[in-house]
């Protein structure tokens, strides 16, 4: 878990999304337009819909904001990086091992049972969401 942590927070960009303003919209303020994203792609909707477009659309500029970035075309091929990688990694991917600590080190601060696990993000469903977004 160490070596693992140690690579995943190795990048500044990484270490940006552990700051309060991150922290606060993937626990909190985030979590409703993260729902609805999933449950979107939990009905088998294509990312070419205008529904799964429109949700995505609104948590990427949600999540962007934090930053004062826009979004651009890069952020779709970063996204599909992340699949790809996670898809032929062999080792525990981000939602598996990250996610595993997260909910154990809630219980040793909380003294309460972990969550139900959440659904992996689908980086790649949401990549392809964006890509097919009409230009703005």
């Amino acid at each position: 878990m160490r070596t693992y942590l140690a690579q995943t927070y190795a990048f500044p960009e990484a270490r940006t999304i552990t700051s309060e303003p991150f922290q606060q919209f993937i626990h909190v303020d985030g979590v409703p337009l993260m729902e609805e994203l999933l449950a979107i792609h939990r009905t088998g909707a294509s990312p070419r819909s205008a529904r799964a477009q429109q949700s995505v659309v609104r948590f990427m500029e949600a999540a962007n904001a934090l930053s004062g970035t826009p979004l651009t075309p890069e952020v779709p091929d970063l996204l599909h990086q992340i699949a790809e990688e996670e898809a032929t990694s062999g080792g525990p991917t981000y939602d598996e091992a990250h996610g595993r600590y997260i909910a154990l080190v809630g219980v040793i601060n909380t003294g309460t049972a972990p969550e139900a696990v959440s659904d992996p993000l689908p980086y790649a469903w949401i990549a392809d969401a964006m890509e097919a977004r009409p230009a703005r």
